[in-house]
C-alpha cells in the first residue's frame, strides 16, 4: 500500500514538473522557429542584392523591390565602402532583419563583400 502511494505521488510530482515547464518550452520553441526563419530571410536577401549587377549598389539603404517580407520581420539593406578599399571595386552588403517577439526587438544582422570582378 506505501508503495502505491510513493508511486502515486513521484508520478504526481513528474506530471507537475512536466506542466510548470511545458510553456517556458513552447516559447524557446517559438522563438528559436522566429529566429530560423529570420536567419534564412537575411541569407536569402543577402543573396538576391549580391547577384545583383555591381554598378547597381549603390551607397546607402537599398529599396527592396519586388522582395516579399513576412510578418512581423522588418529587412533593411545597406550598401556600403569598406576601409581601405575603393568603391569601384569592393562593397559592403549588410542585411539586418528585425522582428517583435515578447515586446522585445530582436535582430539579425548578414553581411557580404561584393567585388567588381565576376567569373
Amino acid at each position: 500500500m506505501a508503495e502505491t502511494v510513493l508511486a502515486a505521488t513521484m508520478l504526481a510530482l513528474l506530471a507537475i514538473s512536466t506542466l510548470t515547464l511545458l510553456p517556458a518550452v513552447m516559447g524557446l520553441v517559438e522563438r528559436n522557429r522566429q529566429l530560423n526563419i529570420a536567419n534564412y530571410l537575411a541569407h536569402d536577401t543577402l543573396e538576391a542584392f549580391a547577384a545583383r549587377p555591381f554598378p547597381t549598389l549603390v551607397s546607402g539603404e537599398q529599396e527592396l523591390g519586388a522582395l516579399v517580407v513576412p510578418s512581423p520581420y522588418r529587412v533593411t539593406v545597406f550598401v556600403a565602402a569598406i576601409d581601405g578599399y575603393s568603391l569601384e571595386r569592393l562593397k559592403s552588403i549588410r542585411v539586418d532583419v528585425t522582428w517583435l517577439y515578447r515586446d522585445k526587438t530582436l535582430s539579425v544582422q548578414d553581411e557580404l563583400w561584393v567585388h567588381a570582378v565576376r567569373r
